[in-house]
């Protein structure tokens, strides 16, 4: 899961569109990605939904176990959280196995694999599938409308994760 400040801009990027699109898409009940089988080869449709409603149909999912993951944890306890991972999963590996796993995986390593070797799930609109994948990025790219837009439609979920403090202000 991710801060929907933050998606909107990365989904935006990654789909080639600007942030006001993203964001009613985001804000959509309706909303699905790649609605016309066009290259059945590339992608098929995929329901989505509010950005809310597709991280609660997970969240209250019984029918199978869920392990939910924030990506600002990842990023500022990446040993506890990806330990939690780990184990969710049924694996046994020590902390220095997953700290090894954590670092053959970072950020700017894939950032820069993918500059020297591409990357194969890179839309053919987005620059780069590994962009900046900093938390909070949102501040200098989102306006305060477009921010309060996201508030707007998806606070309850939002505060239930630890995404606004108990005023309604982003904590990420």
């Amino acid at each position: 899961m991710r801060n929907p400040l933050d998606v909107a801009v990365s989904f935006a990027n990654h789909n080639g569109t600007t942030l006001d699109k993203t964001i009613g898409n985001m804000n959509d009940p309706d909303f699905s990605l790649c609605k016309q089988i066009l290259n059945a080869d590339y992608q098929l449709p995929q329901f989505h939904g509010r950005w809310d409603d597709h991280v609660n149909s997970w969240m209250e999912a019984t029918h199978l176990p869920v392990c939910m993951l924030r990506y600002e944890d990842m990023h500022l306890q990446p040993l506890a959280t990806f330990s939690k991972a780990v184990a969710a999963i049924g694996l046994e590996k020590s902390a220095e196995e997953i700290t090894r796993a954590i670092e053959a995986s970072s950020f700017e390593k894939l950032q820069k694999q993918e500059q020297e070797s591409g990357f194969r799930e890179r839309p053919h609109v987005a620059k780069s599938f590994f962009r900046s994948g900093k938390i909070g990025s949102w501040r200098e790219s989102l306006s305060e409308k477009q921010a309060g837009l996201i508030i707007e439609h998806h606070a309850e979920t939002m505060l239930r994760y630890g995404y606004l403090d108990s005023r309604g202000n982003p904590i990420f």
